[in-house]
């Protein structure tokens, strides 16, 4: 049966193992759940595997393009994001029907500014202002600085010309709208795990920070935790994540009451998030919303973090906010954080916001 809705993903969504797949993954699945026979095109690049039946499960229909990520892709005038994931394969499955589109991201329109695509529904998906994102990586040093900057220009004008050939542009945070064409703009809220956990174990006596421990800004923030952890209190610290660099694991083992858990499995995540007496979250950078903020809250147990973390979520009463490390490091030793178990999350719900996304296509 042909698909009613084309979703592009930068990336395999499955398992949904970190913040811009989640989206994709739960938003495929709600929108199937209403009655849409989504056409799921993903790329793939790196050690993510293909498993094909989960993907089946997933969507109606599920195509699978490699990324090219040959330095031929770095060299062209469109920004590397963009251009390593525009595959011929792509469009001439797109061009078989006259469907609405969805791209996943600034990095899957290159399509978007075909001839063709102009008579379709479209749509992007803003996950992040990504030449403010990519300025922001590259602040932060290293070997791949350059690369982020000169990704960051090309994206400055790439960005706004896209934007143009869109009839719709969907951010998942509220800040990101100012910036955006207005008439052509809602806010959809990020799509997540809704459910809620039941019968909650008791708190344990250790403090979480998680996160994909690979992404500079996670893993900069958790060393930046380490550093000033041990001297404020004696809780124990708990550092969960995907592929924590060797440095901070070596950082973590010299410090007393701090244990690093590298790659959990979801079964293992989900205990420590469920078990945890608080969630320490940590950001550098306002972009997009943090799909963990929203996974911790969803826990019931109190959430320390600063601005960063909460902006564009409108999720800022629901969190303890502290302005520095060492002020969150004493709400730790003195147990002042705030319960702010009755936060209110009816703007993440699933079905809901599938069910305006559909309308939004043009398929109610």
């Amino acid at each position: 049966m042909a698909p009613d809705l084309h979703l592009i993903s930068f990336d395999n969504p499955v398992p949904p193992d970190y913040g811009g797949v989640v989206d994709v993954f739960y938003k495929t699945q709600a929108l199937e759940q209403i009655g849409v026979r989504v056409a799921l095109h993903l790329f793939t690049y790196g050690r993510r595997t293909i498993n094909h039946e989960a993907l089946a499960a997933l969507a109606s229909r599920v195509h699978v393009y490699p990324r090219r990520t040959s330095l031929l892709a770095h060299l062209h005038h469109r920004p590397f994001i963009v251009r390593s994931r525009q595959h011929p394969d792509l469009l001439h499955n797109l061009l078989a029907d006259h469907k609405p589109i969805l791209f996943e991201g600034i990095h899957t329109t290159a399509y978007l500014h075909h001839p063709d695509m102009q008579k379709r529904i479209t749509a992007i998906r803003v996950h992040n202002i990504e030449q403010q994102y990519y300025a922001c990586l590259a602040q932060t040093g290293g070997i791949k600085s350059a690369y982020y900057r000169l990704e960051a220009l090309k994206l400055a004008h790439y960005e706004q010309s896209t934007w143009d050939k869109a009839n719709w542009l969907l951010p998942v945070s509220q800040t990101d709208m100012e910036v955006l064409p207005a008439l052509k703009t809602r806010w959809l809220p990020v799509f997540n795990l809704n459910e809620k956990p039941h019968n909650l174990p008791e708190p344990q006596n250790f403090v979480l920070f998680h996160g994909n421990l690979a992404v500079s800004d996670n893993s900069w923030a958790a060393a930046a935790i380490i550093k000033q952890f041990a001297p404020a209190t004696d809780t124990p610290l708990v550092i969960a994540g995907k592929n924590p660099p060797q440095q901070l694991i070596d950082l973590a083992q010299n410090t007393p009451h701090i244990r690093i858990v590298a790659n959990p499995t979801a079964h293992e995540l989900e205990h420590m998030l469920h078990s945890c007496g608080a969630h320490l979250l940590w950001t550098s950078m306002q972009a997009g919303v943090k799909l963990k903020l929203i996974h911790a809250l969803r826990t019931g147990r109190p959430v320390i973090c600063n601005a960063a973390m909460v902006v564009g979520s409108g999720l800022e009463n629901g969190v303890y906010l502290v302005q520095t490390i060492a002020e969150a490091l004493l709400c730790i030793r003195k147990n002042t954080w705030n319960a702010a178990t009755n936060t209110s999350l009816e703007h993440y719900n699933n079905t809901q916001n599938a069910r305006l996304l559909a309308n939004l296509m043009g398929l109610n």
